[in-house]
């Protein structure tokens, strides 16, 4: 009897530990920040980021429910528009934010008409970061 209670005691001792140390949160164990990607490396190695993404950009240009971004870096160089060489397609159906905002969105490239367009579920203005 006396060992059976010892057993009984050591099993409640590890299992109530074991519990203790899966409620403790781990900050290692933390779902990964998913990384923002600019307008060109999305781009130039679209087969790398199939499924949701984050898209960091400038607006180029605005129509009804598609919006151009360029790569914010060759605006920052550039200072315009129209000097970007490469065009990230967005189609987004809420409020069309102005031209040369940065913005950033979530959503995940997808084939229409036989040509790529990214499908955004959000949009948010970012605050553009000084330059050094």
């Amino acid at each position: 009897m006396e060992c059976r209670m010892r057993r009984l005691i050591t099993l409640i001792f590890f299992v109530s530990l074991a519990a203790a140390i899966i409620a403790v949160p781990n900050e290692s164990c933390a779902a990964p920040t998913q990384e923002i990607v600019g307008v060109d490396k999305l781009m130039k190695h679209v087969d790398r980021y199939r499924g949701p993404v984050r898209v960091e950009g400038v607006v180029g240009a605005v129509a009804k429910t598609t919006l151009a971004l360029i790569d914010t870096e060759e605006f920052r160089k550039c200072g315009v528009t129209t000097c970007a060489a490469l065009h990230l397609p967005v189609r987004w159906t809420g409020p069309m934010p102005q031209l040369q905002e940065v913005v950033r969105v979530e959503g995940e490239v997808v084939e229409s008409a036989g040509k790529l367009i990214f499908h955004a579920q959000t949009l948010e203005k970012v605050t553009p970061q000084p330059t050094k």
